[in-house]
């Protein structure tokens, strides 16, 4: 019973990490920019539905106000990356997007402190499911994540949106002599990723607590597993893998705490991708 407690925790972990790379997966498939501040945006974004919460706002209205700012917040990464995603600059991209991972972690900081916040008050609703317990939020996070998953491959595998999305980034020129306007295409793959990064960080503040930095590693994480995926079909799969097997080998070891996770996340990577190197479906996502 102890062996599946371990294994349904980290499928809740492994959601939010699948949930993260697809809103990666967003922004690397029209500008091949690695969005490092996703995790800061939806961190923000959590931390005003907090605020809402502890000023008295109605529900809907903080929920609304964090979706605008995480919104608002794409768009001006959208501003910062344009440049370098249209010059195919993709690490000099990566460095402007860590830079404003400060920023809003900084502005939290100040704001907020940096002790944790709860979004709720005593307790989480816990469901006993054959004798193993799940709190509410990681049941919504398990169901919910697989479903926008699910959603957000058929999107950008069937629909024309998903083709230009994927078109924009593999050839801009072509993109370009067809009319298609690449920079608004890139817009709407920012604003898709920061309301995807507010969902996944409020289940994730929900579930466990609000702090400035916690959206940075798991941000590192979702990038890992799609590296290791190589597409969003294999992130679904590498993602439940880098949080299953570091969390079962900390959970039955003596002596390994939770702070090696990210250890062992990276030891996983080395030796699959030395393996595999193009990922599990053999798709480049990976360009200098």
């Amino acid at each position: 019973m102890y062996f599946l407690s371990v294994v349904l925790q980290n499928l809740i972990y492994g959601t939010q990490i699948l949930m993260v790379a697809v809103a990666i997966y967003f922004v690397l498939s029209s500008s091949r920019i690695i969005h490092a501040a996703l995790g800061a945006i939806g961190t923000f974004a959590t931390y005003i539905i907090y605020f809402g919460i502890i000023s008295g706002w109605p529900f809907w209205l903080a929920v609304t106000s964090a979706l605008f700012l995480a919104l608002i917040l794409g768009l001006i990464s959208a501003e910062l990356l344009e440049p370098f995603a249209a010059r195919r600059e993709p690490l000099l991209g990566l460095i402007v997007s860590l830079a404003f991972v400060i920023v809003i972690e900084s502005v939290i900081a100040i704001f907020f402190g940096t002790d944790g916040k709860s979004l709720q008050v005593g307790i989480l609703p816990v469901l006993n499911l054959g004798g193993i317990s799940i709190d509410l939020p990681g049941l919504i996070t398990i169901f919910l994540g697989i479903f926008l998953a699910i959603i957000s491959w058929l999107a950008v595998s069937f629909t024309k949106t998903g083709r230009l999305l994927r078109g924009v980034s593999e050839n801009f020129s072509l993109a370009a002599s067809l009319g298609i306007n690449n920079k608004n295409i890139r817009r709407l793959a920012h604003c898709l990723a920061a309301l995807m990064a507010a969902v996944v960080m409020t289940l994730v503040g929900w579930h466990s607590a609000l702090t400035p930095l916690m959206g940075f590693n798991i941000v590192v994480v979702a990038f890992i597993a799609l590296m290791i995926g190589g597409d969003l079909r294999g992130a679904v799969i590498s993602s439940y893998v880098l949080a299953i097997i570091p969390g079962l080998v900390i959970g039955f070891s003596n002596g390994i705490s939770e702070d090696a996770r990210l250890i062992i996340v990276f030891l996983l990577a080395v030796v699959f991708l030395a393996v595999r190197p193009n990922g599990i479906f053999g798709k480049k996502l990976r360009e200098a």
